[in-house]
């Protein structure tokens, strides 16, 4: 072996390490398919979170120039530095064993084609897992549900490849733990190859999660969770009872309302991400007054129940009675047993045998009618005179030991107060797609039906639109920002009643709230709320000349008054702290009037020993923060009539989505420069790490700081190489049922990534 391919091994064996780590994929460009997005089809409806990614020849351009800054990050030898680095704190034999998994690691990390791994589509999705009652009558809802389905070349190779690197993990783990823990079991889901491992195989109690990897012809399915890989896989071939996502009206009806998508699709439903939550959350409410004697501690009952749970979630019900039923041969007295053995009866069609164990459970200690009343596994004895009496049974025991309705009435309902605000709220759907050397998108966030009367719709239904986008924003604006906001005095009023719905014990917490207040001299609600409005906006100016912050306010000198005491109080404060510990006065704030004709009111405002101090005040409906008075004067100016709007900003007005009609939000971010800000952030922070090391007094401590500050300030050539990004937009819109978002990033042409680049702005 020569220098040459000794050093390139290396090189490899880092980047290895560095792509196991952050576990990137990244996807090549491949001939464009003539059905776009058909992964979509094998993902279960239930998910709340599905993305969706196809390759784009379109895109080719923006996976050019990150491969550049990847180059570039390799180049400057950072893997090799925290290899070594790690090595010099690792004695010989830790060495020899670090060099040992690194060979394996390089060697596993050839046998995957990567780049054909997801070469034409891949989709991501997440569920969360059910709320079940668990053994003990706790509630668990697990861990959520996870699935990948990657669509490329080579899927056999890769999937074998993947299995390695799987098996070769495991190896290690057991090597590490002196004792097979965990094992990779090989199997078949109707005729296609799966590798999984159930990482609870060997802890008492918890159901069974496994991490699985299948292939299905050109698709590599990986899944983590209890149920989903499995209903993916049936998906796949068609089978199963287990609707797909792509299947339901909802999720074709979000889409239906967007452009064609060419790059990605984004489903978020917010329903069914609050589902599993609200039914923790009904459990948990009803259960606070609820009562369960005898709670079973028997390790062998426990792991049956835990195993019949697990068969019941995947809706497997004889197998979930029959463990059960072993359950019971255990633990005989056990009121979580004998109720399990009620529900798993009840589906398997054995009425009265359900009703018997019911009957049993209430007389063991299960004393929680809340439970048997809302069970949905109970549905088919709620006919029958016996079931009335024992859940009439149970409410007088549960009340005997000691049940609390009202508390549980209260919870109940501070409970769905909770849930009023993420409860309006239906789904997201968002497309991507690509126009030259711009990528789009546009997304719903629509409401659902009646949004208008839940309680938490004041505070973001009923924002004021702006009609005019260049109000404040002058010609030489770089960036901006402005936003509608929340209706600040609802959510308050939203908070403080959310609270009295507790009862005494909330009345004694705003109570509290109110005494706070008093002390400090400040009442929230009508020394801030009364004047301060929502509207927002933020501008940056081109060439370093600064930039303003604006919140709308509803009265001038009420909201002059008010920063002006709230300022006062925090130097009064400052000079009271400094006088016990005057290395505090570096960090005091200054404040004078604003020596200038234009801007009579302002005040300027010095924080510690910085040399430029920031300049506020009132003017025309605005509370204004400037970096400095000109930048204020300008905005100003604009709003006035007196000076050019963005509006007569070409390049501004090309990149920026303007809307056509009243608007909630509106941003641009200009990034020309955005390597080259991160890169001086890096050198910057280096510096001043570099600075603080001196003062460390170990000398072993300081040289390995030292060593690190070295490793991270030679990441500053690498982040300057983004800088391909010329700015992104955004704009929302708002019709009482939906918002309405577009965003656009733009990039430079391969022609003006080769120029050379701008001076900075």
């Amino acid at each position: 072996m020569n220098a040459r391919t000794a050093h390139r091994q290396s090189r490899n064996a880092d980047r290895v390490l560095l792509t196991l780590a952050v576990l990137t994929i990244a996807a090549v460009p491949a001939a464009a398919q003539s059905e776009k997005f058909t992964l979509v089809r094998a993902v279960p409806s239930d998910v709340f979170v599905c993305i969706e990614q196809r390759t784009n020849p379109d895109r080719e351009f923006l996976r050019k120039y990150w491969d550049e800054v990847w180059q570039a990050f390799l180049d400057t030898g950072v893997s090799s530095d925290v290899t070594g680095f790690v090595a010099s704190l690792l004695s010989e034999e830790q060495q020899a064993e670090m060099d040992r998994l690194k060979a394996l690691a390089t060697k596993l990390y050839e046998g995957v084609d990567w780049q054909a791994l997801a070469s034409q589509e891949m989709v991501f999705a997440e569920r969360m897992a059910q709320a079940m009652q668990m053994p003990g009558g706790g509630v668990n809802m697990g861990p959520p549900d996870f699935i990948w389905l990657l669509r490329g070349s080579k899927a056999e190779h890769n999937f074998t490849g993947l299995v390695a690197i799987m098996e070769s993990a495991i190896q290690e783990i057991n090597k590490a733990a002196g004792k097979p823990v965990l094992e990779v079991e090989r199997t078949d889901v109707n005729g296609n190859p799966v590798a999984r491992i159930n990482l609870f195989k060997n802890v008492q109690g918890p159901p069974a999660w496994y991490i699985s990897l299948g292939r299905h012809g050109d698709i590599i399915v990986m899944g983590a969770g209890t149920s989903i890989f499995g209903e993916v896989m049936d998906l796949l071939d068609q089978k199963g009872n287990v609707p797909s996502l792509a299947s339901q009206p909802r999720y074709r009806e979000a889409f239906s309302k967007l452009p064609e998508a060419e790059d990605g699709k984004v489903f978020f439903d917010m329903q069914a991400m609050l589902k599993p939550f609200r039914g923790l959350l009904e459990t948990i409410a009803g259960a606070m007054g609820d009562s369960i004697q005898n709670r079973t501690t028997n390790p062998e009952a426990l792991k049956l129940i835990h195993q019949s749970v697990q068969a019941y979630g995947q809706k497997d019900y004889p197998k979930a009675l029959e463990l059960i039923k072993q359950a019971h041969k255990v633990a005989p007295d056990s009121p979580i047993v004998l109720y399990n053995l009620a529900c798993f009866s009840a589906l398997n069609g054995d009425k009265n045998a359900a009703l018997d164990w019911l009957d049993k459970a209430v007389d063991a200690g299960f004393y929680s009618p809340s439970k048997i009343a809302t069970d949905s596994d109970l549905t088919s004895l709620r006919d029958d005179k016996r079931y009335d009496t024992i859940l009439a049974k149970a409410h007088t025991l549960a009340a005997n030991a000691g049940k609390n309705k009202k508390q549980e009435a209260i919870w109940r309902t501070v409970a769905q107060r909770i849930f009023d605000g993420p409860a309006m709220f239906d789904y997201s759907a968002t497309v991507e797609y690509t126009k030259g050397y711009s990528t789009y998108s546009d997304t719903i966030a629509a409401l659902v039906p009646g949004a208008s009367d839940n309680p938490f719709y004041p505070v973001v239904g009923n924002p004021q639109p702006f009609t005019k986008l260049g109000q404040y924003l002058p010609e030489e604006t770089l960036s901006y920002s402005v936003n509608a906001g929340v209706d600040l005095n609802a959510l308050y009023d939203f908070v403080i009643k959310t609270i009295q719905m507790v009862g005494p014990e909330g009345q004694q917490t705003l109570d509290k709230w109110d005494k706070m207040q008093q002390e400090i001299g400040v009442n929230v609600r009508d020394d801030i709320l009364s004047w301060l409005g929502s509207r927002t906006r933020t501008v940056s100016l081109q060439h370093d000349r600064g930039g303003v912050l604006m919140l709308q306010v509803r009265n001038d000198e009420k909201a002059k008054s008010s920063i002006t005491s709230a300022i006062d109080f925090i130097v009064k404060n400052m000079q009271e702290q400094s006088a016990q510990n005057p290395m505090l006065a570096m960090f005091m704030i200054r404040t004078a009037p604003l020596n200038d004709d234009e801007l009579p009111g302002f005040q300027s405002l010095m924080f510690g020993m910085s040399p430029q101090p920031i300049v506020w005040g009132v003017r025309d409906g605005q509370l204004m923060f400037g970096s400095n008075a000109d930048a204020v004067k300008l905005c100003l100016a604009t709003a006035a009539g007196k000076h050019p709007s963005i509006k007569d900003n070409q390049r501004i007005m090309k990149e920026a989505i303007v809307p056509d009609q009243p608007f909630v939000s509106a941003t641009l971010t200009d990034q020309r420069n955005l390597g080259r800000e991160m890169s001086q952030l890096i050198g910057a922070l280096s510096m001043g790490s570099g600075m603080f090391t001196m003062f460390i007094q170990d000398v072993q401590t300081r040289q390995t700081l030292s060593k690190v500050v070295n490793i991270i300030a030679k990441l500053g050539p690498a982040v300057s190489k983004i800088d391909f990004i010329k700015s992104k937009s955004t704009a929302t819109t708002f019709d009482g049922k939906a918002w309405h978002t577009k965003m656009v990033t733009h990039y430079v042409s391969p022609e003006e990534h080769a120029a050379p680049p701008p001076p900075a702005e």
